[in-house]
């Protein structure tokens, strides 16, 4: 009978080695899936935490407000520079509407009563 349970339980300590080099190859060493679950996905969290706050941590905000004070002042210029433009082209157009009116052009030289 002694004999029998050192048998019995040799058989069980190679049985319990042959589940522990199990539970090593598969990665649960010896912890069940729930709380290894558990673990993986508060490290998921914590990282998709640490992706988020670097992502918090981009402020375009004044990049943009620069970007908009450019563009504001290049079409201001660009509208000062066609007003002006608008305005030359008026007083010729007025003056050649002037001259028009009188019958008197000069493209270099006087031009008399065609």
């Amino acid at each position: 009978m002694v004999a029998k349970q050192y048998s019995q339980e040799s058989k069980l300590a190679e049985e319990r080695e042959k589940a522990d080099t199990l539970r090593q190859e598969l990665g649960t060493d010896g912890l069940d899936d729930a709380s290894k679950i558990d673990g993986m996905l508060l490290l998921k969290t914590a990282d998709l935490k640490k992706k988020q706050d670097r992502l918090d941590a981009f402020d375009f905000r004044l990049t943009d407000k620069e970007l908009n004070k450019q563009v504001t002042n290049e079409i201001d210029e660009e509208i000062a520079s066609l007003n002006s433009r608008r305005y030359t082209l008026t007083v010729n157009r007025k003056k050649i509407v002037k001259s028009l009116d009188e019958g008197t052009i000069l493209f270099g030289q006087a031009v008399s009563g065609l």
